[in-house]
Parts: structure tokens; C-alpha cells; sequence
């Protein structure tokens, strides 16, 4: 089984861009779990750019979409943000 997993990941290696590492950013926009403050922003920020300087390209934010209105899909709109400005 784990020979067919190391041919299955290698196969998808050779059709995707994805590297064996992701980031969950579940936590960007998440007050109630995670404790998310808007002011943490740029800390986030440079994180992101670690990440993408170490070749991370898959980012998942599935966990939580933002707790309350002003908050909703901030994960994603940090990323995008974050990615313009690369």
C-alpha cells in the first residue's frame, strides 16, 4: 500500500504545483477559537511570506471562514491580499 502511495504522490507531483507541505490559515479571522485580533495582521503577513519563501503554495482555510459579520471570509481576503502584494 505504501508503494502505491509514493507512486500516487509522485504521479500528482508531475501534473500539480503542490509542494508536500500546506498552511491551515483556519485561525485568520477566527475570534472565538483562535482568539484572531485585525491588529496581528502584518505578524500574519510575514508568516505568510516565510511560507511562500519556503515554497508552501496550498493554503487551506476550510477550518473557519471568520467569526461574525466584519469577519466573514477574512482568511481569504488576507490571502488574496497577501499574494497581490508579493
Amino acid at each position: 500500500l505504501l508503494s502505491e502511495l509514493e507512486k500516487s504522490d509522485q504521479d500528482s507531483r508531475s501534473n500539480h504545483a503542490f509542494g508536500k507541505l500546506a498552511a491551515g490559515t483556519w485561525s485568520w479571522g477566527n475570534r472565538l477559537l483562535y482568539g484572531y485580533n485585525p491588529e496581528l495582521d502584518g505578524e500574519i503577513q510575514e508568516a505568510f511570506e516565510v511560507l511562500v519563501r519556503k515554497g508552501v503554495v496550498f493554503f487551506d482555510s476550510g477550518d473557519s471562514y471568520g467569526t461574525g459579520r466584519e469577519l466573514n471570509a477574512r482568511a481569504e481576503v488576507l490571502l488574496g491580499r497577501f499574494r497581490d502584494q508579493l
